[in-house]
């Protein structure tokens, strides 16, 4: 697991409109996707077109445009190119809002990465039209964006550590599992029984604990049979150690 970086913050003020991703910071697992909205809010403005550019790393994100529930209802040009993600949107009359929504990105982890500084930054520079901007609905189109929220996404995709000491103590119908932990990195543990084989991931077998305590007593088994657990850890995104392995057999 890499560590978690804290939420990015404002460049720019917050005189006039602005622009932010949201959620502005998190911690995902790699190959897994996530959402993050633009936001704009036009500070009792009104307004009828925005411009985003964002840039971002192609090779730790793959990144596509939703534009459904866009308050800015007219595509001028959509790209996701090169790292560089391009939006234009208008409307025919004016929006007025505190927090309405340009567009959705679609984004999904490649790369394990733990950015010291955000790493989802809007092109913008107070002023410029053609960066990033938000435009009054004047008839002149005047660039009112003062200010961006950029963003900060880390990724993981590195397992923790499988329990130790795993270890089975076989009684009448039951058998008594317990176990240590990993010190880092770990936020619960799942073990898995199967009659013929080992368990080999979290969906091959019965579920028989799925918390993050250090024993549990399986009860309600055939004496004579052996019963083959796997024991996987887990960290905060969802990662899924190797698994821990041990077999036992209930007797009178």
């Amino acid at each position: 697991m890499v560590p978690f970086q804290a939420e990015a913050t404002l460049r720019g003020n917050t005189s006039n409109a602005t622009l932010a991703l949201s959620p502005e910071s998190g911690i995902y697992r790699v190959g897994g996707a996530f959402q993050a909205d633009i936001l704009v809010n036009t500070r009792g403005q009104n307004v009828n077109a925005v411009a985003v550019f964002i840039n971002y790393n192609a090779s730790l994100f793959n990144v596509t445009i939703d534009s459904t529930g866009s308050i800015f209802p007219m595509d001028a040009g959509s790209s996701v190119s090169g790292g560089k993600i391009s939006i234009s949107r208008g409307i025919t009359t004016y929006v007025n809002t505190s927090n309405g929504k340009v567009a959705t990105l679609n984004i999904i982890g490649l790369s394990d990465t733990a950015p010291s500084s955000d790493n989802f930054t809007f092109d913008f520079t107070a002023g410029d039209a053609n960066q990033s901007n938000v435009f009054l609905a004047d008839q002149q189109g005047t660039p009112v964006l003062s200010g961006v929220y950029d963003a900060k996404y880390t990724l993981d995709g590195t397992p923790p550590a499988n329990v130790s000491n795993f270890t089975a103590t076989a009684g009448e119908g039951q058998i008594s599992l317990s176990w240590i932990n990993p010190s880092a990195d770990f936020n619960g543990v799942t073990i898995l029984r199967k009659t013929v084989s080992y368990p080999t991931s979290i969906i091959d077998g019965t579920v028989v604990y799925n918390s993050n305590g250090t024993s549990y007593v399986d009860t309600g088994l055939a004496n004579g049979t052996t019963y083959y657990y796997t024991a996987f850890s887990r960290d905060i995104v969802l990662n899924y150690s190797s698994g821990a392995q041990l077999s036992a057999i209930p007797r009178d």
